[in-house]
């Protein structure tokens, strides 16, 4: 195995992936030259430019992106700030937000999809289709894992 890395080390290798996946994204020149933008900024905004065709509560996004209510506040309070999104009232009930995007985040949407789509070819480079498909299922199974245990433990 590379680096002379055990199999029994899933939880840190996915620990130092999802590190280097998001330093890449923070270290982007794109990224850089946007004030006050962040790689998590960017997975957001993409994710709402993907479901553009579908209303997004700050709840799809918590789910989307595992993190606590509070963590989704302030993250969507400080893009709200720097003009990236705008929380719309909804008709059928006023209590909810939904969440779009403004027109320069689109622009910034737009441009990052392809920088998505070489991240996505850069760490899986050298993978049969099939190897890609099993990843993906061995990925939404720890997903799955993680998601019962933490229910579990909200009990």
């Amino acid at each position: 195995m590379k680096n002379g890395k055990s199999v029994q080390e899933v939880g840190r290798l996915l620990g130092m992936i999802h590190n280097g996946v998001h330093r890449m994204g923070d270290n982007d020149p794109m990224v850089r030259e946007l004030e006050g933008m962040t790689g998590k900024n960017l997975w957001i905004i993409g994710y709402l430019n993907c479901h553009k065709d579908q209303p997004i509560y700050q709840k799809d996004l918590e789910k989307a992106f595992n993190v606590t209510r509070s963590t989704a506040s302030k993250v969507l309070t400080l893009m709200e700030k720097k003009g990236f999104i705008k929380r719309c009232t909804v008709k059928e009930d006023a209590r909810l937000r939904q969440i779009v995007l403004t027109d320069a985040a689109v622009e910034i949407a737009d441009q990052m999809e392809e920088k998505r789509k070489n991240l996505e070819e850069l760490l899986t480079r050298d993978f049969s289709e099939e190897e890609k498909t099993q990843l993906t299922g061995y990925l939404n199974r720890i997903l799955d894992n993680l998601y019962s245990e933490s229910e579990v433990n909200e009990d």
